[in-house]
Protein backbone atom coordinates (compact mmCIF):
# COMPACT_ATOMS: atom_id res chain seq x y z
CA UNK A 1 0.00 0.00 0.00
CA UNK A 2 1.19 3.27 -0.92
CA UNK A 3 0.30 6.91 -0.30
CA UNK A 4 1.07 9.68 -3.01
CA UNK A 5 0.85 13.11 -3.26
CA UNK A 6 -2.03 14.44 -5.56
CA UNK A 7 -1.97 18.10 -7.28
CA UNK A 8 -4.95 20.25 -6.21
CA UNK A 9 -6.60 19.01 -10.15
CA UNK A 10 -6.27 15.63 -8.86
CA UNK A 11 -7.81 15.85 -5.62
CA UNK A 12 -11.03 17.71 -7.40
CA UNK A 13 -11.55 14.85 -9.29
CA UNK A 14 -12.71 12.74 -6.48
CA UNK A 15 -15.37 15.66 -6.36
CA UNK A 16 -14.48 14.68 -2.09
CA UNK A 17 -15.22 17.97 -0.40
CA UNK A 18 -19.04 16.96 0.18
CA UNK A 19 -19.45 17.65 4.08
CA UNK A 20 -18.98 20.73 6.31
CA UNK A 21 -15.89 18.71 8.14
CA UNK A 22 -14.15 18.43 4.83
CA UNK A 23 -14.72 20.92 2.92
CA UNK A 24 -13.34 23.95 6.01
CA UNK A 25 -10.42 21.78 5.58
CA UNK A 26 -9.93 20.46 1.57
CA UNK A 27 -11.02 24.53 0.53
CA UNK A 28 -7.82 25.55 2.49
CA UNK A 29 -5.62 22.87 2.11
CA UNK A 30 -1.86 23.29 0.92
CA UNK A 31 -1.37 19.18 -0.16
CA UNK A 32 -3.29 16.42 -1.15
CA UNK A 33 -3.17 12.96 -0.85
CA UNK A 34 -4.25 9.06 -1.93
CA UNK A 35 -3.66 5.88 -1.55
CA UNK A 36 -2.78 3.48 -4.24
CA UNK A 37 -6.26 1.71 -4.79
CA UNK A 38 -7.89 5.42 -4.59
CA UNK A 39 -10.13 4.68 -2.01
CA UNK A 40 -9.00 7.05 0.74
CA UNK A 41 -7.90 10.84 0.84
CA UNK A 42 -6.24 13.56 2.47
CA UNK A 43 -5.70 17.10 2.88
CA UNK A 44 -3.27 19.16 4.93
CA UNK A 45 -4.00 22.78 6.01
CA UNK A 46 -2.50 25.43 7.66
CA UNK A 47 -4.95 27.21 10.01
CA UNK A 48 -4.49 31.09 10.15
CA UNK A 49 -6.14 31.62 13.06
CA UNK A 50 -4.54 29.41 15.54
CA UNK A 51 -1.09 29.28 13.59
CA UNK A 52 -1.14 25.52 13.33
CA UNK A 53 -1.90 22.80 10.77
CA UNK A 54 -4.67 20.21 10.38
CA UNK A 55 -5.38 17.66 8.23
CA UNK A 56 -8.20 15.65 7.14
CA UNK A 57 -8.67 11.98 5.66
CA UNK A 58 -11.42 11.00 3.69
CA UNK A 59 -12.39 7.53 3.40
CA UNK A 60 -14.97 5.76 0.63
CA UNK A 61 -18.75 5.13 2.45
CA UNK A 62 -20.58 2.21 1.56
CA UNK A 63 -22.04 4.20 -1.53
CA UNK A 64 -18.73 4.41 -2.63
CA UNK A 65 -19.03 8.26 -2.18
CA UNK A 66 -15.86 9.98 0.18
CA UNK A 67 -16.83 11.03 4.25
CA UNK A 68 -14.43 13.05 6.39
CA UNK A 69 -13.13 9.59 8.04
CA UNK A 70 -10.76 11.42 10.88
CA UNK A 71 -8.84 14.74 11.53
CA UNK A 72 -6.04 15.85 13.48
CA UNK A 73 -5.81 19.37 14.59
CA UNK A 74 -2.88 21.62 16.39
CA UNK A 75 0.18 20.10 14.85
CA UNK A 76 3.02 22.66 14.69
CA UNK A 77 4.86 22.16 11.62
CA UNK A 78 4.08 20.78 7.97
CA UNK A 79 6.78 18.02 8.01
CA UNK A 80 4.79 16.52 11.95
CA UNK A 81 1.57 17.02 9.66
CA UNK A 82 2.31 14.88 6.74
CA UNK A 83 3.97 12.47 8.85
CA UNK A 84 0.62 12.23 10.98
CA UNK A 85 -1.82 12.34 8.08
CA UNK A 86 0.15 9.55 6.19
CA UNK A 87 0.53 7.17 9.57
CA UNK A 88 -2.88 7.81 9.67
CA UNK A 89 -3.92 7.40 5.73
CA UNK A 90 -2.08 3.68 6.22
CA UNK A 91 -4.09 3.14 9.23
CA UNK A 92 -7.35 4.02 7.42
CA UNK A 93 -7.12 2.36 3.79
CA UNK A 94 -8.04 -1.36 5.40
CA UNK A 95 -11.00 -0.06 7.18
CA UNK A 96 -11.95 1.48 4.11
CA UNK A 97 -11.16 -0.94 1.78
CA UNK A 98 -13.26 -3.71 3.91
CA UNK A 99 -16.42 -1.21 3.99
CA UNK A 100 -16.59 -0.26 0.31
CA UNK A 101 -16.07 -4.64 -0.33
CA UNK A 102 -18.45 -5.54 1.98
CA UNK A 103 -21.66 -2.43 -0.03
CA UNK A 104 -20.24 -4.53 -3.18
CA UNK A 105 -20.80 -7.91 -2.45
CA UNK A 106 -23.58 -9.49 -4.30
CA UNK A 107 -27.06 -10.20 -1.86
CA UNK A 108 -26.58 -14.01 -0.33
CA UNK A 109 -28.55 -16.31 -2.61
CA UNK A 110 -31.93 -18.18 -0.90
CA UNK A 111 -31.46 -21.38 0.18
CA UNK A 112 -35.04 -22.65 -1.25
CA UNK A 113 -34.30 -23.01 -5.41
CA UNK A 114 -36.68 -23.81 -7.96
Amino acid sequence: MAIRTLSLQEFDQFRSARTPLARGLTNKAVEWFVDDVRTVLGAIAYDERDLDWRFVILGRDTQNRFRAFDHGAGIKDLEEARRQLVEQMALAVPVVAQTCMTSHRAPPQSAHRQ
